[in-house]
């Protein structure tokens, strides 16, 4: 347990914006809910995802996370490498959907 706590420290002081923005990606609902990571990634708003993380960041290794992000800014790159993420993840969902709506398609008029 040493171990993972000593590991856990080295990453909230050498990649506390690579680890939140994993954590936040994760988050059940991201996806699909006008939830509040939802929001703040939508407006780019470093300091509505500062406050998220803030509020629901639980238990040892998580807690105090949000604390190494000092700087307004460092929030609002990751709040906006989500919003990149949330807006690739959109074009790619349509994209699936049109393939699948073409193939269903041909799969009709062949049979008709």
């Amino acid at each position: 347990m040493d171990e993972l706590k000593y590991l856990a420290n080295w990453v909230k002081e050498q990649h506390a914006q690579e680890y939140i923005l994993t954590w936040l990606l994760n988050q059940p609902g991201l996806w699909w809910s006008d939830g509040e990571a939802y929001q703040a990634a939508l407006q780019k708003s470093g300091k509505l995802l500062r406050e998220y993380v803030q509020k629901n960041q639980s238990g040892d290794l998580f807690q105090g996370i949000a604390e190494k992000i000092v700087d307004d800014e460092s929030w609002n790159e990751v709040a906006e490498s989500l919003a990149k993420i949330i807006s690739v993840y959109q074009q790619e969902l349509v994209r699936l959907q049109d393939f699948s709506r073409r193939k269903n398609n041909q799969n009709i008029l062949k049979k008709i």
